[in-house]
């Protein structure tokens, strides 16, 4: 995925309505802090991805550490 196709402000837009509405149809009466957290955390990244767009090679980065722990499970 290098670069990547990125949402314009429209389709940010309507994936935002469509949040809001999923929340009113069930709404959540408590979230855990955790939960809080890892939310603002996502958040955070996404702006730094949109904002620069970097190219990243995800397949490339990813890869290695997903062979190294396939071939530990494979050993146990």
């Amino acid at each position: 995925l290098s670069g990547g196709n990125w949402p314009d402000l429209t389709e940010l837009q309507a994936r935002g309505r469509a949040l809001l509405s999923a929340a009113s149809d069930d709404p959540v009466v408590a979230m855990p802090a955790e939960f809080v957290m890892i939310g603002r955390v996502f958040a955070s990244l996404g702006g730094l991805f949109l904002h620069y767009r970097p190219e990243i090679d995800f397949g490339r980065a990813v890869m290695p550490h997903l062979a190294t722990l396939a071939l530990e499970a494979s050993q146990k």
